[in-house]
């Protein structure tokens, strides 16, 4: 069996998140006039690709320690788009990000 630490954790999300650059960037040529997007926040991404989609924030506060500034672009990046935040975390994700959530 695996226990993955806090450095695999990290590498496995910043994969990911290479994975979701990529998707947003076929998503923007096969559906244009949803405007999909990712934004780069607290060590992880933030991705819009549309109401009915992928919108959600993934590897904030692994790699990188997420401030209070970092909640609120993910807070900002959501609300323009008329969403609620989605914030994915793991048990990994840093105690103070984590904190803020509270």
């Amino acid at each position: 069996m695996i226990f993955p630490d806090k450095v695999l954790v990290d590498r496995l999300e910043k994969n990911l998140a290479l994975d979701m650059k990529a998707y947003v960037q076929c998503f923007n040529r096969l559906f244009p006039d949803y405007d999909a997007v990712c934004e780069e926040v607290g060590g992880g991404l933030a991705i819009y690709t549309g109401e009915q989609f992928i919108n959600t924030t993934i590897g904030v506060g692994l790699g990188d320690a997420a401030s209070i500034t970092d909640l609120e672009k993910i807070e900002t990046f959501f609300s323009i788009r008329g969403l609620s935040s989605h914030i994915e975390i793991c048990s990994l994700t840093d105690e103070s990000f984590i904190n803020l959530l509270k």
